[in-house]
């Protein structure tokens, strides 16, 4: 039950002081006033507060520029109503310069539950969803169906879509629609996600294929680098013995190779030459000899012949010597002959005793010594670069080892191994993903099986429509007995669009609704607002009811017709009529006056 205590107006259209109207008077309350009083703003400030939207929907909200007095503050329109034990204040506020719980009132909305203002919503539209929520009422059916009068457009007036829209939410079928749509969003959803898993079962797919054929190149691969790595290895020992023949020839040829000492050849050699020279310096004496005793000899001959014996021819000016100077000149000559004959004899008794040495042989002793040192310098360089041609072949065979060690450390990484674990890692997911698209399509049979049979056209909610639908008619039909026409409503349940239909008639006479009078259309229209709100009252019950001007165009017969309608609807109800039908005084009825103050502004008592 929703049980409407009161509203708050202020700053709305004429209401330009804060007016305080209650709404939980029980019984019939008629508004009286002028036209232009300011009746209708009520009712049309409840449904601004609510929904934001006026009875007129294009009409003005806040006070006209020129009534507003100096302290104007902006609208803002409280309205108060019990559901489900809780206490629900709507505020809703328009350029409203106040503050409301201490926050800027400005254009807010505000939802306050047993006086704790309400945060969990982020935005307007959120607290409209969660005010219609609260309430079960849409803007439409709420002024079909609680406040409905003049100017408005009727019900009968819609069109068939929005007539059959308005019913399912007043016959709260439209869980039904909900159920349906939240059933094909279920399926959407589920058939995304079937996509999705599709996506993914082909993804693992062309993954396990191309994981086989890893698996297949990975093993051979795998033999390959095993017999590369034998081939290799056997290469390296083999050339390994090849070096290894080479040095053990150098060796052979080391161990042959025979150098003589070069310092002892050259010891000898510098002997040779030593006793070459002493040779030579013999033989350059001897002939040094042989020509000094030659030219002794020669000196004798010459001192011997020379002018005779005794001397008496001077030898420098050829003149004839004195006997004195002759015979000293002899006697010189004499004692020098003697002195030669000595020395040639000591000389000649010198050379008989030397003997001229061959200095050939000792010369082709030091040419083969000096040749037996160059031998033995190209033997030692030889030698040199067969032991360096070992140590060459020894750092070749060293590297070849280390070649052949680093390729038997080579291990190679098993990719078929880690391929096939993954492998089976992808077969173990594609199951699941198998698993999961069989578990999806059967949600999704279900729920294509709900949308097409139980929640479709033809199924629950096609029942559950007539069935109230004919409720509507029932009541419809009572109030034939009273108004004279009989109004129907159906659904053309064979139609694959389930149209939307309505009847009127006046005996077995079919009228259309556009050629009734005024005064018939306004009791059609009453009879469907309240046939209306008696089934909805039976769903969702709600205290409040708010007709306005219900006696446009009827005469004062007519008028205790709709009188009689009115008066049994507002048994248990509160019923707020609004009119300036003076005729219209019903017993027990709660008289409500709205008039116009000398400021334009309405003033209710």
């Amino acid at each position: 039950m929703i049980n409407f205590e009161n509203v708050n107006i202020q700053g709305f259209g004429s209401f330009i002081e804060n007016i305080n109207f209650k709404l939980d008077r029980e019984g019939l309350n008629i508004i009286k006033g002028r036209v232009g009083a300011g009746k209708t703003t009520i009712p049309s400030a409840i449904t601004w507060c609510i929904y934001g939207i006026g009875l007129k929907k294009k009409a003005t909200i806040e006070t006209w520029d020129k009534q507003r007095p100096d302290d104007y503050r902006g609208t803002k329109v409280e309205t108060t109503f019990e559901t489900s034990g809780n206490n629900i204040t709507i505020i809703r506020c328009l350029n409203y310069k106040g503050k409301v719980y201490k926050i800027k009132g400005g254009n807010n909305l505000f939802i306050v539950i047993n006086g704790e203002l309400e945060h969990t919503q982020r935005n307007k539209q959120d607290k409209q969803l969660e005010i219609q929520k609260l309430l079960g009422y849409s803007y439409d059916l709420f002024t079909n169906s609680i406040i409905f009068g003049q100017r408005m457009k009727k019900l009968i007036e819609e069109t068939g879509p929005k007539k059959k829209e308005i019913f399912e939410e007043a016959f709260e079928v439209t869980f039904i629609e909900e159920a349906r749509l939240t059933a094909k969003a279920r399926l959407d959803k589920t058939l995304s996600l079937i996509n999705n898993f599709n996506f993914e079962k082909t993804k693992f797919e062309d993954k396990i294929a191309d994981l086989k054929i890893d698996i297949e190149e990975a093993k051979e691969f795998e033999m390959e680098f095993r017999s590369n790595k034998r081939k290799r290895i056997r290469k390296f020992r083999a050339k390994i013995k090849e070096y290894q023949l080479d040095k053990l020839k150098v060796v052979q040829q080391l161990d042959t190779s025979k150098v003589v000492d070069t310092k002892a050849l050259k010891i000898k050699g510098e002997a040779l030459k030593k006793n070459l020279k002493q040779v030579t310096d013999n033989n350059q004496a001897l002939k040094d000899l042989v020509i000094e005793i030659v030219e002794l000899e020669t000196e004798e001959t010459e001192l011997y012949n020379q002018h005779g014996s005794p001397i008496k021819i001077c030898k420098e000016c050829g003149g004839t010597l004195t006997f004195k100077k002759s015979k000293l000149l002899t006697r010189k000559r004499d004692k020098r002959l003697e002195e030669l004959k000595l020395v040639i004899d000591i000389k000649r008794d010198k050379q008989f005793k030397s003997e001229v040495i061959d200095e050939k042989p000792i010369e082709k002793l030091i040419n083969d010594n000096n040749k037996a040192i160059e031998q033995s310098k190209i033997d030692a360089a030889l030698l040199s670069s067969r032991r360096e041609s070992i140590r060459g072949i020894d750092k070749r065979i060293l590297g070849l080892s280390s070649e052949i060690k680093e390729v038997k450390s080579e291990v190679l990484k098993n990719r078929s191994k880690k391929y096939a674990e993954t492998l089976v890692i992808n077969e173990e997911k594609l199951i699941k993903v198998n698993i999961e698209i069989d578990s999806l399509k059967e949600f999704k049979d279900i729920d294509n099986w709900l949308i097409n049979d139980p929640l479709s056209n033809n199924g629950l909610k096609a029942y559950v429509f007539d069935s109230l639908l004919g409720r509507v008619n029932k009541y419809l039909n009572d109030y034939s007995i009273i108004l004279g026409f009989r109004v129907e409503f159906g659904i053309d349940i064979e139609s694959s669009r389930k149209d939307f239909y309505q009847t009127i008639t006046r005996g077995d006479n079919l009228i259309m609704y556009e050629d009734l009078s005024g005064g018939q259309k306004q009791l059609v229209d009453t009879s469907v607002a309240l046939a209306l709100h008696s089934v909805i009252s039976s769903l969702r019950p709600m205290n409040l009811i708010f007709m306005d001007e219900p006696f446009e165009g009827l005469d004062d017969e007519t008028v205790e017709t709709v009188a009689e309608l009115i008066d049994f609807k507002c048994k248990d109800q509160c019923l707020y009529l609004i009119t300036h039908h003076n005729a219209f005084n019903p017993i027990n009825a709660k008289n409500i006056s709205i008039k116009l103050g000398s400021e334009g502004n309405s003033i209710v008592s």
